[in-house]
């Protein structure tokens, strides 16, 4: 899993970036509505733990190492909805 964000504080400019592990779980069904078509639903879990920030303010960069009360989740879920066409 990738992490990147911009940070201003006054005139400094911070690029921040890290990456880490992570875990991805899904669960779909699909229920045909016509004989080549079908509408799905789809339910995803992603889950990872940063725990290394890389920051870098335009000169030098350096490496923010996070604590388990600081470490940033880079977890979230993800519903999707569709239709889904089959060709024969």
């Amino acid at each position: 899993m990738e992490y990147s964000n911009t940070e201003k504080l006054a005139n400094l400019k911070y690029d921040l970036s890290g990456s880490t592990f992570g875990l991805s779980y899904s669960l779909g069904y699909d229920h045909a509505i016509s004989s080549n078509m079908a509408l799905g639903i789809q339910l995803s879990l992603i889950t990872g733990v940063l725990w290394e920030i890389n920051r870098f303010d335009g000169t030098s960069r350096s490496i923010i190492t996070l604590d388990k009360t600081n470490c940033q989740s880079l977890s979230r879920i993800d519903l999707l909805i569709g239709l889904r066409f089959n060709s024969k």
